[in-house]
């Protein structure tokens, strides 16, 4: 039986709108709606049958369950000063802000959030248990303690384009060169537009040339995570590399709300680039005004605020307290992932309240879930072809919806949130920091590492 694409399309060469070639091109890669056809024929004219042949495969890979992620274990990193007179010299605090070097089986994290930091580990031995004490400590860095931002050094805020308030959100390694992105956590009139620097060589930091400030098209909402794409789908989504939000931000209004993906060259754009202006594409994107919610819930007459707050109890998709820490599209599928942290769901979310069964008499510092054990990390996932639908205009980057989400399981704590995270593409693993997940001393707090294999 013809379909009614393959009918249209018939129709189309009795009419001589196609051409035959065309036409035996197109009934060959019969996936693709006649919209998209018509879009990829308008941008890639000459080239519309490759493209149709990659639109084609990427969209019969198949789409992931959360289930296929294994917990494999985890290991802990030690809070302890890399350089003895500095008392911040360590990772104590951190938000975990990480990227994953598979040639040198190493990870790349933020340290202490007084200054703007990075320090070098050897992956250990990963130790499957729901025990931290079980885990392996790394006592010692790979390389020197290398700080880079001071709030009261003249020359790092140059280098960096932020007077204050500094913050690391994303690192990604390119070669040996490093990218590091940052944001003013707490920029009040949301007009900050430096987002990253370039470390030219990240296996030797202390004397490595730092390249910026970038500006990326996106600046808050794509100053997060860097992950790479796919080749499949690379051109497709017009980038070698995905960038997203953070999870640790101020001021609502120049953020993503909900999950964002941006795609970039970073290589011919920063790494090879003088040019401080790096240009991205929006594929995912909430600005407040479209934040993400599930439309059919809510009529118009109901709030921003009473849906992010959670007021009816009927918002399990994304709150006030929900961020995302990690994204990249799981090679081989057509997947794109996000996990992070959310809360509220069950109880709905106050400011500054007394929280029940948190066994205190005092106030949460800001927003906060009702209910003291209503938060979790928490995923998002969605179909990377609608991010390409988004890039050929059939949609808006704010009317994609995720085909799956909920809490992501935490063996060895569910109130620990994911904070950050990288994909070591070769071994199929996914590796998540989590900020003060881990209390190696009574007042230290570094982040704790979990690793988990995804099954595909």
């Amino acid at each position: 039986m013809i379909s009614l694409n393959n009918f249209v399309f018939t129709v189309f060469l009795f009419l001589g709108i196609l051409s035959t070639q065309a036409f035996a091109c197109i009934i060959e890669n019969n996936a693709i709606e006649l919209e998209v056809y018509e879009k990829i024929k308008t941008i890639y004219g000459r080239d519309v049958c490759d493209t149709l042949k990659k639109v084609a495969t990427a969209k019969k890979l198949p789409l992931i369950d959360i289930k296929m992620f294994e917990y494999e274990g985890g290991f802990r990193l030690s809070p302890k000063n890399l350089i003895q007179s500095d008392n911040f010299s360590n990772v104590d605090f951190s938000y975990g802000v990480m990227t994953y070097d598979s040639i040198r089986n190493s990870i790349f994290i933020s340290g202490n959030p007084k200054y703007g930091s990075i320090i070098e580990f050897a992956v250990p031995e990963i130790v499957k248990s729901k025990n931290i004490q079980d885990f392996v400590i790394v006592e010692t860095s790979r390389q020197p303690y290398f700080r880079f931002y001071n709030p009261n050094d003249v020359a790092s805020k140059k280098i960096t384009g932020i007077d204050g308030f500094f913050r690391i959100t994303g690192i990604g390694k390119l070669g040996r060169s490093l990218i590091v992105n940052y944001i003013n956590w707490y920029d009040a009139n949301a007009n900050e537009a430096d987002t990253s620097i370039v470390i030219t060589d990240a296996h030797n930091m202390v004397a490595s040339e730092i390249k910026g400030p970038y500006q990326i098209e996106g600046a808050a909402r794509a100053s997060g995570w860097i992950t790479p794409i796919p080749e499949i789908w690379q051109d497709l989504l017009g980038g070698s590399h995905i960038l997203g939000n953070q999870p640790y931000a101020s001021i609502i209004s120049r953020l993503s709300v909900g999950p964002s993906a941006f795609a970039f060259y970073p290589r011919p754009d920063m790494v090879y680039s003088e040019a401080r202006h790096v240009p991205s594409v929006r594929l995912l994107d909430f600005p407040l005004k479209n934040f993400l919610k599930l439309d059919q819930l809510y009529g118009d007459d109901v709030s921003t605020r009473a849906i992010l707050n959670n007021e009816m109890l009927n918002n399990d998709l994304w709150t006030v307290l929900s961020g995302a820490a990690i994204g990249f599209i799981a090679p081989n599928t057509r997947a794109y992932v996000t996990i992070g942290k959310s809360g509220g769901h069950k109880s709905g979310v106050g400011y500054k309240i007394k929280q029940l069964n948190s066994g205190s008499t005092n106030t949460c510092g800001g927003s906060c879930a009702r209910d003291f054990n209503d938060h979790g990390s928490y995923y998002w996932m969605w179909d990377a072809y609608d991010l390409f639908k988004v890039r050929l205009g059939l949609m808006e980057p704010f009317e994609v919806r995720p085909y799956d989400y909920g809490y992501f399981e935490v063996p060895v704590g569910n109130d620990l949130l994911a904070s950050s995270g990288a994909y070591d593409t070769e071994n199929k693993r996914l590796f998540l920091s989590f900020r003060s997940g881990d209390t190696l001393r009574r007042f230290a707090r570094p982040p704790l590492i979990l690793t988990y294999k995804l099954n595909i």
